[in-house]
């Protein structure tokens, strides 16, 4: 038996003594005609690191672009931060008016946060935390969180971890919100199957949000990636529910700068399991769960899908580039019968 296949065949023994379960959307509380859509970047670096832009510049850059919520991640091992002797090494590229941009005046928001680069890269946010002393990635998200930090794990198709052991970070940690799926578009092509992978093993029982950032170095970069963030007002407090309880969705595209399909409203019917988004800029909606692609079109219906488990994604394709969802949990019924034997896989009722 794999590895993967036990955990499978173990998720499925636990569903069976719980019965039932319902689809869960993550865009449950949103109201599609009163909330605004704001679009973020959530992973920025500046001459303060490894960056070719000032933090002004980079600040000034996606404001032009319409922005309105922005966290400049520097790393912490990288740039003047690095130095060991400094005693600011630790600092975080925080707050914005040291750089002469007041975010209030910008109609922006600006989120403290800072890239912990040892041993795997992390998303810290709203903690000035930002220390290369740490000696693993545990160590590094432990902090973060005691800290009343949210993180995030960065471009994972950079490194050789398995969806076990991101799995069991989750699981570990509650203040760990989600992975980065896209960075700078397509930088590393397998992040998207790694989530899959992850959320094959961790749903329906336990969502992990995906993130899409420009992971900013240069200026040709800027406008790659970036999340929608689903919000009643624009406040660092909806900010961070947001990225908590995915209620976002996110977009890259192929050239700095051009359109990515717009999501309008999304409905959910519970109790059947149907999704339905409406949508402006695309050209298809592919509905996808474990990898693959199981239907298309603008309603998800599990009756007429082609084998879904768990949970199922949604991906708008557009000219310029894709736009997609965070996972919605689909309804299940795993009963002692359904458990299919030992090397096989799980199909949802």
């Amino acid at each position: 038996m794999t590895g993967k296949t036990a955990w499978a065949w173990m998720c499925a023994c636990l569903l069976g003594s719980l019965g039932s379960i319902a689809l869960a959307n993550p865009y449950a509380d949103v109201d599609w005609e009163k909330y605004e859509q704001h679009r973020a970047n959530l992973h920025t670096h500046t001459t303060m690191s490894d960056g070719r832009l000032t933090p002004a510049e980079a600040i000034d850059r996606y404001r032009e672009l319409g922005y309105t919520v922005l966290a400049l991640t520097d790393h912490d091992t990288v740039g003047p931060k690095a130095n060991r002797d400094d005693p600011k090494k630790a600092e975080t590229t925080w707050p914005w008016q040291r750089f002469d941009r007041d975010p209030a005046k910008l109609d922006m928001l600006a989120i403290q946060g800072n890239e912990i680069s040892k041993v795997h890269h992390i998303g810290s946010y709203f903690t000035g935390f930002g220390n290369a002393e740490v000696e693993s990635p545990e160590q590094a998200i432990e902090e973060i969180g005691q800290r009343g930090g949210l993180a995030v794990m960065f471009h994972p198709g950079r490194y050789d971890y398995s969806p076990e052991w991101y799995v069991g970070l989750f699981k570990r940690f509650p203040h760990l919100v989600g992975v980065e799926v896209c960075n700078r578009a397509d930088r590393y092509p397998t992040d998207l199957d790694l989530w899959d992978d992850i959320l094959e093993m961790s749903m329906p029982g336990q969502p992990i949000w995906g993130f899409a950032d420009d992971d900013t170095h240069r200026p040709e970069e800027v406008g790659r990636s970036w999340e929608i963030l689903l919000l009643p007002k624009l406040t660092a407090e909806n900010v961070r529910e947001a990225m908590k309880t995915g209620r976002f969705y996110f977009s890259m595209v192929y050239q700095a700068g051009a359109p990515a399909p717009r999501i309008k409203a999304i409905h959910a019917d519970e109790k059947a399991g149907t999704v339905t988004i409406e949508a402006e800029g695309h050209q298809q909606i592919y509905w996808i769960s474990c990898g693959r692609i199981v239907s298309s079109g603008p309603t998800f219906d599990p009756k007429r899908a082609r084998r879904p488990q768990g949970y199922v994604r949604a991906k708008l394709r557009g000219e310029h580039g894709d736009t997609y969802t965070q996972p919605f949990r689909l309804p299940i019924r795993v009963t002692p019968a359904s458990v299919a034997p030992v090397g096989q896989s799980q199909v949802a009722e």
